[in-house]
């Protein structure tokens, strides 16, 4: 029997704290609205979602909700108040007194469709909260010791300015010795921390809908999926179509995994050292960076750094009327303040005095933590090479310091991966023709396990 949904789109016309406004009335029917999240493959390194988009129209013509042509044009003196790039998104759809959230994020692109006497609509783009994660770069984060996966991703996220609207995140099953201390604040982002973090627990990261809020960012341990017994939804001859596949391109018969057991400090050490002697007038102040690096090889290998010491007049740091420190010190009449990271300082130096005076020493001090020598776990199957011939699968697990952990996730995926099986990369059904498939198409999620046969 035909069943049918109904389907809303809200936008928050503003602020990012602006109320959920219904926008539904002037999305069009055609092309239609356009969804896609989850993790988007389905091999043994597909552990981490790409970004979540959402494609829609926006009817532009004096017949919208706003009765007024160009309502959705950016650049328009009838622009909708608050409609602006970065603005929060969200689809939900109502079926049987339950309300279903399928995606939130922000607008990240309009493109209004020119002319009057053509079609007056506006294409929009949505994101989701991992375009934010794939563009944040990471800020001082101090670096984490025996902390687990999850741990470190809420470590990650707080330190972000937007965060997802919701989290449901599984325990890691392993606890890192140190992490976050081989990132570079200058050019990591929290999504490639966190798919670190992701990788090095062997888990899973994506983002689900519910009917709550929607955008529920959600974390497995690499113990999770085997433990899901429950079946979601059973699809048996009632789609409309698919794609299975058996490929001797998904078989790995060669497994390597690198743990990365770290080297320390028994004392501190200098872990940076400025070079150049910049000179500061009276009454100013200077804001620079500094990266920590491998004092054996000043500036050539970065490094991590914990138990950094508070930077002190003429150990860490003088000052001097000369730029060679011959002339009068002027190290009494500087302040300098460090914000430590686990990879790198911020300094801001204070020159409270009326002289100039230059900065001739400055450095920072604290535990060195090295990452220096891999080791590689190494799993084959010569029936398998013998049969497909050798495929090799090599993967880093860089927060793991533990060579029988790596081990036992190549022996795992060896064994998941040294035949070839067949795999189901897409299904199709038209949910509108049953109850069973309504509900199939609004109530599974990434995560879920599905029963799916195909005579």
């Amino acid at each position: 029997m035909p069943v049918s949904a109904t389907f809303g789109l809200d936008i928050q016309f503003g602020a990012s704290s602006a109320a959920w406004t219904s926008a539904s009335a002037d999305v069009r029917s055609r092309p239609g609205v356009r969804i896609a999240y989850g993790i988007a493959g389905d091999g043994p390194l597909d552990l981490v979602a790409p970004t979540g988009t959402m494609a829609f129209q926006l009817d532009n013509s004096i017949k919208n909700s706003q009765g007024a042509s160009g309502a959705y044009s950016p650049d328009h003196a009838s622009l909708r108040s608050g409609f602006a790039i970065g603005v929060g998104v969200r689809a939900k759809f109502t079926y049987s007194g339950s309300t279903f959230y399928k995606f939130v994020g922000k607008i990240d692109s309009v493109e209004p469709m020119p002319g009057r006497f053509r079609d007056q609509s506006v294409s929009c783009e949505a994101v989701d909260w991992f375009d934010d994660a794939a563009k944040y770069k990471l800020r001082l984060i101090a670096v984490q010791t025996d902390k687990r996966a999850n741990q470190n991703l809420v470590t990650v996220i707080d330190s972000m300015s937007k965060k997802p609207t919701a989290s449901s995140l599984a325990t890691g099953q392993d606890i890192f010795a140190y992490s976050l201390d081989n990132s570079q604040d200058e050019t990591t982002t929290a999504l490639a921390e966190i798919s670190k973090n992701v990788v090095s627990e062997l888990g899973r990261l994506y983002i689900v809908g519910d009917t709550a809020t929607g955008g529920v960012l959600t974390f497995e341990d690499r113990h999770s999926r085997p433990k899901v017994t429950t079946i979601s939804a059973s699809l048996a001859n009632n789609m409309v179509d698919m794609r299975a596949a058996r490929k001797n391109a998904t078989v790995f018969n060669r497994i390597k995994a690198s743990a990365h057991p770290r080297e320390l400090d028994v004392a501190a050490s200098i872990l940076f050292t400025l070079q150049g002697k910049p000179q500061l007038s009276g009454q100013t102040c200077l804001v620079l960076t500094g990266q920590y690096t491998d004092p054996a090889q000043r500036g050539s290998i970065r490094v991590g750094g914990a138990s950094m010491v508070t930077p002190a007049s003429t150990t860490d740091y003088t000052a001097n009327s000369a730029s060679d420190g011959t002339g009068t010190s002027l190290t009494a009449n500087f302040a300098v303040t460090a914000s430590y990271g686990g990879n790198s300082v911020r300094y801001q130096i204070n020159n409270n005095g009326t002289s100039s005076g230059y900065l001739t020493k400055l450095q920072a001090r604290g535990i060195g933590i090295y990452d220096k020598e891999p080791t590689v776990s190494e799993q084959s199957d010569v029936p398998s090479i013998n049969s497909y011939g050798e495929s090799v699968l090599e993967f880093d697990m860089p927060y793991q310091n533990s060579a029988l952990v790596t081990d036992d996730a190549a022996n795992f995926l060896l064994a998941n991966y040294k035949d070839p099986t067949t795999r189901i990369d897409q299904i199709e059904f038209i949910g509108n023709k049953s109850d069973e498939l309504m509900r199939a198409g609004l109530q599974v999620e990434p995560g879920d396990l599905v029963q799916i046969t195909e005579t």
